[in-house]
């Protein structure tokens, strides 16, 4: 049996996924409240099956770890949490990095 038939491999599979949609508005009415033009979503899952193993385990927590370093990353990285530093207008120059007399 291959790893792709293999059914205890798999974390979730499904047999089948359908998708409708219907908006509450009639044609030809116009409507005045946003709530009556807002469509109703309907999405509808058949045959779902999952496996809960070792393996999907590590992956799962993996996938959250790196979402969640991701976020402190994104926050810490965010222009809110650099506010609090101040650049100073002039570049900062050490006597290595000046340039020699007769090097251009």
């Amino acid at each position: 049996m291959s790893y792709f038939n293999d059914p205890s491999m798999h974390f979730l599979s499904v047999a089948r996924v359908s998708y409708g949609r219907e908006t509450k508005a009639l044609r030809g009415s116009v409507s005045t409240a946003p709530e009556e033009d807002t469509p109703v979503h309907l999405p509808v899952v058949h045959s779902l099956k999952s496996a809960w193993t070792k393996h999907n385990r590590d992956v799962v927590f993996g996938l959250f770890d790196s979402y969640v370093d991701a976020k402190l990353l994104r926050r810490n990285l965010s222009t809110e949490a650099l506010r609090g530093f101040r650049v100073d207008e002039q570049p900062l120059t050490s006597p290595e990095l000046r340039p020699r007399r007769g090097f251009i």
